[in-house]
C-alpha cells in the first residue's frame, strides 16, 4: 500500500525547525524509542541523539533536528554535528531519506510484480552483492524481495540497504522525488558501505533515527 507523505509545500507550511517535521508514524515510534533508551547510555542509542562524527568524503551540508533539544543542527559529512548551531543567514537543505517501506512499494507490471518507485540499481542483485556481511537468512534474496517483504522488517541488513539507496538515488538523482532543491541525504554511499563494513552502530542508530520518513 502506498505510504502517505505530506508534500515539501505543505511540510514547508509548518515550523521547518520543528521535531517532528515530515516525520511518518514509523519514524515517530522510532523516536520515541530512542529517546526512551536514551537512559541506557549505549553507544548506538546515544549516538543517534547527539552530533554524529562522519567519516566520510562527500561535501553536502544539510540540516536535521536534535532529538533531544529539538533545534536545527548541521549534518556534516565529515566532523563534528555542533548541538546548538548558529546559521548565521545561511540556506541549508533538510536531511531527508525515505523508509525500508516506501522503496518495498509494488506494483504490477505485465502480471508481474515490480517496484512502484523508480530504483538507482538494480533491484533484481542479491543483498550479498551489495551487503557482503549479510547473514545467511538475507543475502540470497533479491534487493526488492527484502526491501518488500515485512518478514525482513527487522533485520539490520534491510536499514543498512535503505541508507545505501537514500544515498545512491540523492547521488544520482534517480529515485529522489524531491529532487535536489530543499533536500538532500548527507551521506555517500560510500560512505554508508563503510560505516556497514566497520559494523558502525553509531552510523545505523543514526540512519534509522533520523533518516527513514
Amino acid at each position: 500500500m502506498d505510504k502517505q507523505r505530506s508534500t515539501p509545500d505543505q511540510q514547508a507550511a509548518r515550523d521547518p525547525l520543528a521535531v517532528t517535521r515530515g516525520l511518518s508514524a514509523e519514524a515517530l515510534a522510532r523516536r520515541r524509542m530512542l529517546l526512551k533508551t536514551a537512559g541506557t547510555g549505549s553507544v548506538a542509542t546515544l549516538a543517534a541523539l547527539s552530533p554524529m562524527k562522519a567519516m566520510a568524503g562527500g561535501v553536502t551540508l544539510a540540516v536535521c533536528n536534535s532529538a533531544t533539544t529539538g533545534k536545527a543542527v548541521i549534518c556534516t559529512i565529515s566532523g563534528v554535528q555542533s548541538a546548538a548551531h548558529s546559521f548565521h543567514g545561511e540556506t541549508y537543505p533538510n536531511a531527508w531519506g525515505y523508509s525500508p517501506g516506501w522503496w518495498g512499494q509494488s506494483t504490477y507490471l505485465n502480471g508481474k510484480l515490480v517496484p512502484r518507485r523508480t530504483w538507482p540499481c538494480n533491484c533484481n542483485v542479491t543483498v550479498g552483492s551489495i551487503l557482503i556481511r549479510a547473514s545467511s537468512s538475507t543475502k540470497n534474496l533479491t534487493l526488492f524481495t527484502l526491501m518488500s517483504n515485512s518478514a525482513y522488517s527487522d533485520t539490520p541488513e534491510r536499514h543498512w540497504l535503505n541508507a545505501y539507496l537514500n544515498a545512491l538515488a540523492y547521488e544520482t538523482n534517480t529515485g529522489w522525488d524531491k529532487g535536489r532543491t530543499g533536500w538532500a541525504f548527507p551521506y555517500s554511499s560510500t560512505d554508508v558501505i563503510n560505516f556497514y563494513l566497520n559494523n558502525d552502530q553509531a552510523a545505523y542508530a543514526f540512519f534509522v533515527g533520523y533518516l527513514e520518513k
